[in-house]
């Protein structure tokens, strides 16, 4: 149950006059979003374990990366998350597809379906790029541009994989970079795997 203070603190919040957009603190497990147009989102701790000091720490740390492709799927909690190395015509269709945002907007959050590309570095004498790793969160330098723009929470909340940056330790330039060659195209898709809805609006 919420209680009396969080139901006040709610009630103040979507007033018409005082309606800003941002988390609300209801319950400590729960994560709630209010949007500008007075839309309200609650998800279900199971699926984003938002608070009560758990966060990640819910979801089981034990399933990392087993490679590329749809056999080599990963379970995170209720996330089922699949890394696959992507196609691309040329270059710049690749840099176009490193520029699309994970998430659109929360609506596209509760889906429970997001898809984003990281730019996977292929080290000398590898013909596949670099295994991907599970991230805490990303910082500023590591952030993919799929990330940039969109709230932190929600990123430091989610299961995600990115890019190991230890294979950059002591690596230095040995040449442009070329797609194909020193860098691959890769997806990484998170799907909710719940029979039920994990969110409500």
């Amino acid at each position: 149950m919420f209680s009396d203070k969080s139901v006040e603190s709610f009630l103040d919040r979507i007033k018409p006059s005082n309606l800003k957009q941002g988390w609300l603190q209801c319950r400590k497990d729960y994560a709630v979003f209010l949007q500008k147009n007075g839309r309200v989102f609650v998800f279900y701790p199971s699926s984003f374990p938002f608070g009560n000091g758990r966060k990640k720490g819910q979801y089981n740390n034990k399933s990392l990366f087993l490679g590329y492709g749809t056999d080599n799927s990963i379970t995170v909690g209720p996330w089922t998350i699949t890394s696959e190395i992507a196609k691309a015509n040329s270059e710049e269709a690749a840099k176009a597809l490193l520029q699309t945002k994970a998430l659109r907007n929360m609506e596209h959050l509760m889906a429970g379906d997001v898809k984003y590309f990281l730019k996977v570095p292929i080290l000398s004498g590898k013909s596949k790029p670099c295994p991907l790793v599970r991230v805490e969160a990303f910082t500023k330098p590591t952030r993919p541009a799929a990330w940039k723009g969109f709230d932190l929470k929600v990123e430091n909340t989610l299961p995600l994989l990115g890019i190991d940056q230890s294979v950059f330790n002591g690596r230095e330039s040995s040449g442009p970079e070329e797609f194909g060659k020193t860098w691959a195209l890769v997806s990484v898709h998170l799907v909710l795997g719940s029979e039920k809805s994990d969110a409500r609006t």
